[in-house]
């Protein structure tokens, strides 16, 4: 492979990349994944305490 075809197929990856991560130099901002509502996080603890009471129930059990 020549020195030009290498210097190619390396700019054309800086380019794919430079696409892939966006074209700013500085920080990008990125989107905000999931969250939690006030609702949601208590309907997840109420779960979770319930679970854990069913596990100290069955352990007591044995």
């Amino acid at each position: 492979m020549s020195a030009a075809t290498r210097a190619k197929l390396a700019t054309a990856a800086k380019a794919r990349w430079a696409r892939r991560k966006g074209t700013g130099g500085g920080a990008a901002k990125g989107k905000k994944k999931g969250g939690l509502t006030a609702a949601g996080r208590k309907k997840l603890s109420d779960a979770m305490k319930a679970r854990w009471a069913a596990r100290r129930k069955a352990a007591g059990k044995k």
